[in-house]
């Protein structure tokens, strides 16, 4: 225990003897006590002995219950429950440093008024932002991408490197069938109501061609990625698992096994997804956005470059909810995780939790986490409905000025500078779906950016579990180790606290000694440290000194 200054103490006996005392308890009435040779009951079972030891017993309850009487107001009183109000003076306990009350003449005590050692002083304002802004920059920490590839193996990342190949082919998709269509239109179509057959028949067979492609590219992709990613996870939450195991004692008084459950479920999954057909989707997305420009302007760049025209403002609009919800889904998963943590404790505790009445308080304590969720999704619902209105109003708008320019084109004759050929049909109607089509995926990037980093933040939670080296490994096996065992148990000038309250010491300096074979009773008061020298003896903990 840590010891108050002199002055402090001196100041602290001083306010405790200025304080008035509380009135003398209420005279109850004595029962005579029963001697040990009163008349014994004939033929009783029990000896005289034993039988004034129970008479004996029955004076002190009956004493007590007298005593309880007496304490009780008389009927219809009306009496405040807890303590009188007296009437302090200005160096009163009770009121120092009150608003509005009088103030001590020495000034605020440097003492605490809670019960116990007034010498543990609850941490300062600046502190607690401290600690608090030390967890937030933590939770948000996040790992390399090519971390997320920890657990996979040298033959799954082969296999992811020909799922990206395979999403390759497959982005670039969309820009191809705008090069068939160009040449359906005017190849099949030209000159009104005459049908070239022939070209129909090709641009059909290329289309064919390109769904057996889409077919294999798209198999091949999302498959080998879930392959790789189920893989990975489950490794992943083996490994996470067994480091839990593997952690001290001292590391689960510090956090709670609620977050421990939710963090293996969420993040280990989170981990899992950021691997799997997120990079699929955000592959093809990719591809189909570039070559979606390059098919654009190498064939019509003036059309293009026009509808291009709303290309920065749905790179904001996706860029501006992408950083935003990444923020708040991290920000909503911790709160979740807090309210799993509640709830967890609860459920385990049912019986202590109802026999306390603690019904309303724990469902307060859960709503309350949950509130914290709860305006995280307002906010993202805010941020979805507006990001989704500006990206589907540029969409609109695109279309109304490519097809508006792309008539004038051709109605005016304008020649093609790529071809060197006036603007056709074909033209426009490529050019409008190449870079429209191709600027609407990158929009669908976003969703697998997320996943990303939510991936990222989720796996330097996870592993910093499963890096964390515990003071105490029990699978760590080397060290000293004695050559004969003899039974005999020494605690030598010990100090500990415990890693959850290290401002509240429980021993400074104890020294106990039990000899080999023989019995010892630790006796005391709750909260002595009578477990606590146990849970030293099987080390669940290390001394602190």
């Amino acid at each position: 225990m840590q010891r108050e200054p002199k002055a402090a103490s001196l100041a602290a006996s001083t306010v405790f003897a200025n304080t008035p005392k509380p009135p003398a308890m209420p005279a109850y009435p004595s029962i005579p006590k029963v001697q040990a040779e009163s008349t014994p009951a004939p033929n009783h079972p029990m000896s005289a002995e034993a039988q004034a030891e129970a008479l004996e017993r029955a004076r002190k309850a009956a004493e007590e219950a007298a005593r309880l009487r007496a304490l009780q107001p008389p009927p219809g009183s009306n009496v405040q429950m807890g303590y009188p109000p007296y009437a302090y003076p200005a160096a009163g306990y009770a009121t120092r440093n009150m608003p509005g009350g009088p103030k001590p003449p020495m000034g605020l005590l440097d003492v605490q008024p809670s019960f116990g050692d007034d010498s543990v002083k609850p941490p300062s304002t600046e502190e607690a932002d401290e600690d608090k802004d030390k967890e937030e920059d933590e939770y948000f920490r996040k790992v390399a991408f090519s971390e997320l590839f920890k657990y996979a193996t040298g033959g799954e990342k082969v296999l992811i490197f020909i799922a990206i190949i395979a999403a390759m082919g497959n982005g670039s998709a969309l820009p191809v069938f705008t090069l068939f269509f160009k040449d359906l239109i005017d190849g099949g179509f030209s000159g009104g109501s005459d049908l070239n057959i022939t070209q129909v028949e090709d641009t059909s067979f290329k289309f064919l061609f390109l769904s057996i492609g889409l077919f294999f590219c798209g198999t091949v992709a999302t498959g080998l990625l879930l392959y790789v990613a189920s893989n990975s996870g489950h490794r992943l939450r083996a490994a996470y698992l067994n480091a839990i195991l593997r952690q001290d004692i001292g590391w689960f008084d510090t956090t709670r096994t609620g977050e421990i459950t939710t963090s293996m479920e969420r993040d280990c999954a989170n981990v899992q997804a950021a691997i799997g057909e997120k990079i699929a989707i955000f592959v093809q997305n990719l591809t189909t956005f570039f070559g979606g420009l390059v098919i654009g302007f190498t064939q019509g760049w003036e059309m293009a470059l026009v509808l291009m025209a709303s290309l920065p403002i749905l790179a904001g609009a996706g860029a501006w909810m992408a950083i935003n919800l990444a923020s708040l889904t991290t920000i909503g998963e911790k709160a979740y995780r807090g309210a799993g943590g509640v709830a967890e404790q609860a459920i385990s505790g049912i019986r202590t939790v109802q026999s306390l009445s603690g019904e309303e308080r724990e469902e307060q304590r859960y709503t309350l986490r949950l509130g914290e969720a709860l305006q995280t999704g307002l906010k993202k619902a805010r941020i979805n409905g507006m990001g989704f209105g500006v990206v589907m109003g540029s969409f609109i708008g695109t279309y109304a000025l490519g097809l508006w320019f792309g008539s004038w084109l051709i109605i005016n004759n304008r020649s093609n500078t790529m071809t060197g050929k006036t603007f056709t049909g074909g033209d426009v109607i490529m050019c409008f779906f190449a870079v429209v089509m191709g600027s609407f995926s990158i929009g669908q990037v976003m969703p697998a950016f997320q996943a990303f980093t939510k991936g990222q933040s989720s796996a330097a939670r996870v592993y910093d579990v499963i890096e964390r080296k515990p003071p105490i490994d029990v699978r760590d096996a080397s060290g000293d180790k004695p050559a004969s065992v003899r039974g005999e148990i020494e605690l030598r000038h010990v100090a500990f606290t415990y890693p959850a309250r290290p401002d509240a010491p429980i021993f400074t300096d104890l020294s106990l000694r039990i000899a080999a074979g023989s019995t010892a009773a630790l006796v005391g008061a709750s909260g002595s440290g009578k477990s606590t020298i146990i849970q030293l003896m099987q080390r669940f903990y290390d001394p602190s000194s």
